[in-house]
């Protein structure tokens, strides 16, 4: 009986462990001179940071995706703006190098909230 609890115990830590996954975040503005080129869909620019990265904002609905520089998607979510600021919101997926998904998980204000799922490449 105790073993079994233990158990729990140590299954129920290794879930609560997992369910908080951080994706990055990186941007730049326009006044930081960092915009690459505008298209109807959004605008790109580099990423915050990171020379080799590129970030992609959508405009309708607010979307986020980081891209390598040959426009491979490392991340994306959707976006919510506050003032001067950006927040995630919603769904956000980070992929690994294959292209396949890596970590999944839900965003509230910023902060990743309920169980984030972990894949094997």
């Amino acid at each position: 009986m105790r073993k079994t609890i233990l158990l729990i115990f140590t299954l129920s830590l290794a879930i609560i462990s997992q369910a908080q996954i951080d994706i990055p975040l990186r941007l730049n503005t326009d006044d930081e001179g960092q915009l690459i080129k505008e298209t109807d869909s959004g605008k790109y620019y580099h990423a915050s940071g990171d020379g080799d990265r590129i970030v992609f904002l959508g405009e309708d609905p607010l979307v986020y995706r980081l891209l390598t520089k040959d426009r491979k998607t490392i991340v994306e979510g959707s976006l919510s703006s506050e003032a001067d600021s950006y927040a995630r919101e919603g769904k956000w997926t980070e992929y690994f190098n294959n292209g396949l998904v890596k970590i999944t998980g839900y965003y509230y204000k910023n902060k990743p909230t309920g169980l984030w799922q972990k894949y094997y490449p």
